[in-house]
């Protein structure tokens, strides 16, 4: 009895002891996602577009992983183009093969200002940055329809919250 109360009591001690302690801390991934608009695009538009952000070897430059991570949210997202007098509104939405489209980002009116800033809806989207592949889906309604191509950039900056392995 008085064997087996010692070697629970050791094996706890050395459970306990071997518990590794990680370190929090935070970094960014800045990310630019170019949309392509074809020649004559029409006023309600929607064009999805695939982001392979490499998240693995980001995640590794940084020395953590994805089960350490505590959560990703969108820092900033702006808007750049060569023209904003085209645009009465844009979204921005998220979505994976395995998981619902999310919006993420919505400008009621662009205001014909450089760079727009869009307005960020606030949801959780670590699932979503961490799969392998994700889809931005662009949403929106044009002034008119345009005859030449022209393209927009979306400058989107990711905030991970981390532990250190």
């Amino acid at each position: 009895m008085k064997k087996t109360a010692i070697l629970l009591s050791l094996l706890t001690v050395l459970l306990f002891s071997c518990k590794k302690e990680y370190k929090f801390f935070a970094f960014y991934i800045n990310e630019i996602v170019s949309v392509n608009f074809p020649a004559n695009s029409v006023a309600g538009f929607e064009i999805l577009t695939d982001i392979a952000i490499g998240i693995d070897k980001i995640l590794q430059e940084n020395n953590t992983e994805k089960d350490l991570i505590q959560e990703i949210t969108i820092e900033e997202i702006n808007l750049s183009a060569a023209d904003f007098s085209r645009f009465n509104s844009v979204d921005l939405s998220i979505l994976t093969d395995n998981l619902a489209e999310e919006t993420i980002a919505k400008s009621d009116t662009t205001e014909g200002v450089e760079p727009v800033s869009l307005n960020e809806t606030n949801v959780p989207i670590t699932d979503f940055i961490t799969a392998p592949v994700f889809k931005l889906k662009t949403k929106g309604v044009l002034s008119g329809s345009y005859a030449q191509e022209f393209k927009i950039n979306f400058n989107i900056r990711f905030l991970v919250k981390s532990y250190v392995k």
